[in-house]
């Protein structure tokens, strides 16, 4: 069933970024890695909704009974893996987003940091 929904590709998630990793980053850079993971998110919801327009015919002839129940079953189950996947990138992606986030407010914070202490050691 995959194969004829999916073409057989399988499912593959890229390895987030760990904290060392983000942390080591510029802030430009943690722009960039951000509209990345969006990206990413984007591209595996147009790929859910392509999945689901392909779908759909599919439930029309079960409709109609002419998909035997064990058809119907692979598919349901198919549906529920791919919304399954779909469920677990989109919150690692959310997860990921707000990581980044507080990475990138760290560093912020840490660069005006350093420009204050500059300012007080003048002003000394």
């Amino acid at each position: 069933v995959d194969s004829v929904i999916d073409g057989g590709k399988p499912l593959v998630l890229a390895r987030p970024p760990n904290s060392q990793e983000l942390a080591a980053l510029t802030a430009t850079q943690l722009q960039a890695k951000g509209q990345e993971l969006e990206d990413q998110l984007r591209e595996k919801r147009e790929r859910l909704a392509k999945l689901e327009g392909e779908v759909a015919p599919l439930w029309d002839l079960v409709n109609d009974r002419k998909l035997s129940k064990p058809s119907v079953k692979e598919l349901q189950t198919t549906f529920e893996r791919l919304s399954a996947d779909y469920d677990n990138l989109k919150r690692r992606n959310e997860e990921q987003m707000a990581e980044t986030a507080e990475i990138s407010t760290r560093a912020v914070l840490k660069q005006m940091l350093s420009v204050l202490d500059t300012f007080e050691m003048a002003e000394r």
